[in-house]
């Protein structure tokens, strides 16, 4: 391992070539086609919204203007942003199904070089190729892609590794680099996917607490306490509009019935039986859990031989493990009920995105512990055990879907509902609706309005003969935030409010005649959200910076 960066770069090309295997049907499959999984399609087409959001000049988008056949609802607003910021880095004329494959392998080679130099920074390289192959080779990381689809959470998943490395150095070192990265991880797991986000808060919050008891480092748990806070501040633009603005939308339909988290529990027997009826495989490998079995032997047989920081790599990432076991059990029912963020997770197998990650850190421990001919035969059992895993990477049946470039061909691609209970419309939409009407319509008063259009983020019609004043329904959803009406390029008094079926309806005065534009802006939370997210990257990180350990 002398030259460390040639070797992390060689490793890098080899977790490249194996997402690019794992992946391969967004590179392979013709343009209308995608492998099926639980989401099939839907990511495809929230990119290609991003991605329009952004080009109209929302850089931080919220309201999805062509979703449900262009009736429009706040997506954006709710959903984890993380991934599509991501994909939207890739050149937009790579089609949107290539670039979210260019995600996934960009992932799971940052998930693999992290692992690795965790591991390896504590127990040696084979150790940490260990560990990278055995994050790599887990059944969960390819249940992400292959069956659920889920690829934010995939890619927050991948992020795990680089957050236990920071939190690790952090806590025995205190550097600013190790505090920032810390802060800038957890803002970014957050934002890519809140039940990992949340899962990773209560792991690193348990084992800061361990930690600071047991080792008596206050002021490394205080610096590490410090940094997380900031990562909080940092995803606040995502976070405070999902926290307070939320009772604008129905989001209790996505933690009712078949979603409500207390029929999804597992047992530990349940993560070595494949054929367990859950809602996807949760199924935690054979073989990362022997090694990670080998590795506490090994430590019991020769716990003098082991440093300080290995031992607290290991414990750490036991610790890790075990919250995240109870948590997917029923024994943690009270913890569930007493404590509301969690009920939103749906599923507690989803705990696997941190349990998978932190086993294997700890599977990699074994082969650092011994010899170096036992640590070379554990090495070839993991290269093993991933050609095995590879051989079983077998896309879904490929499913055919209407192939769009422009958002604005979503409108009549087909009504897509991005959200299947319906959680993020509006909550006076009517969720039965699937079709509104071809036109604005005046319900109340004379006038004529004709030349209606819908653009990203804006309905602009031409309004007429308005003496008396007029009431006008526009083929769109009402959202009580963020909306506000230009008539003739000024404010004059129009307002919006809902009417029947949840569709907007613009109120013009006497006289309010010419162009009418009904453009959205920003809610109230997303811009407080962007001020403290701003505060925490500038002032947050000179407090960091002041509360690293300076070098003797």
């Amino acid at each position: 391992m002398r030259r460390p960066l040639v070797v992390i770069a060689a490793l890098a090309v080899g977790a490249a070539a194996v997402g690019l295997y794992l992946a391969r049907a967004y590179f392979v499959f013709p343009p209308d086609l995608i492998p099926y999984s639980h989401e099939r399609h839907r990511y495809v087409y929230r990119v290609v919204e991003f991605r329009d959001l952004l080009a109209a000049g929302y850089w931080s988008p919220q309201w999805a203007t062509h979703f449900r056949a262009g009736l429009g609802e706040p997506y954006f607003a709710y959903y984890q942003p993380g991934f599509f910021y991501l994909a939207s880095l890739v050149p937009w004329w790579v089609d949107p199904l290539r670039a979210m494959g260019c995600v996934v392998v960009a992932a799971l080679v940052f998930g693999f070089v992290t692992a690795f130099a965790l591991v390896r920074s504590r127990f040696g390289g084979l150790a940490g190729f260990v560990a990278a192959v055995a994050l790599v080779a887990a059944p969960y990381t390819r249940v992400e892609i292959l069956v659920r689809g889920d690829l934010s959470e995939f890619t927050a998943m991948m992020m795990v590794p680089f957050a236990l490395h920071r939190f690790l150095d952090g806590l025995e070192r205190g550097r600013a680099r190790d505090l920032v990265g810390l802060a800038v991880v957890f803002a970014a797991a957050v934002c890519t996917h809140p039940a990992v986000g949340l899962f990773l808060a209560m792991a690193l919050g348990a084992a800061l607490v361990t930690f600071a008891v047991v080792d008596r480092s206050w002021i490394g748990g205080m610096r590490v306490a410090a940094a997380l806070a900031v990562g909080a501040g940092l995803a606040s633009f995502y976070v405070l509009p999902v926290a307070l603005e939320v009772e604008h939308v129905a989001s209790e339909r996505a933690f009712s019935t078949m979603w409500q988290y207390w029929q999804w529990f597992v047992e530990p027997r349940d993560l070595f039986d494949v054929t367990a009826i859950l809602p996807f495989p949760i199924v935690v490998g054979n073989l990362l859990v022997a090694m990670a079995a080998l590795s506490v032997a090994g430590f019991f047989w020769t716990a003098r031989q082991w440093s300080a920081e290995q031992r607290r790599l290991l414990v750490f990432a036991l610790l890790v493990s075990a919250l995240m076991l109870f948590l997917m059990s029923s024994a943690s029912a009270p913890l569930w009920e007493r404590f509301p963020p969690l009920a939103k997770v749906q599923f507690p197998g989803r705990a696997l995105a941190l349990l998978t990650p932190a086993l294997a850190c700890a599977a990699g421990a074994v082969a650092g512990s011994g010899a170096f001919w036992r640590a070379s035969l554990l090495a070839l059992l993991a290269v093993a055990s991933l050609a095995q895993s590879v051989a079983a990477m077998t896309p879904g049946r490929p499913v055919s879907f209407v192939h769009v470039t422009r958002a604005a061909d979503l409108v009549t691609a087909e009504y897509f509902r991005p959200d299947i209970a319906d959680e993020w419309l509006p909550r006076t939409a009517n969720r039965f609706i699937i079709e509104g009407p071809s036109g604005p319509r005046v319900s109340w008063g004379r006038c004529s309005v004709s030349d209606f259009r819908r653009l990203q983020g804006r309905l602009t019609m031409h309004v007429a003969d308005n003496r008396d004043g007029c009431f006008v329904v526009l083929p769109h959803f009402f959202f009580p935030l963020g909306w506000r009406v230009w008539v003739d390029g000024a404010e004059r008094g129009a307002t919006l409010r809902p009417v029947a079926k949840g569709f907007m309806q613009v109120g013009l005065p006497p006289g309010a005649e010419g162009p009418v534009e009904v453009r959205f802006t920003m809610t109230p939370m997303r811009r407080v959200g962007w001020m403290v997210t701003a505060a925490s990257a500038t002032l947050g990180f000179l407090g960091l910076a002041s509360l690293a350990r300076r070098r003797a």
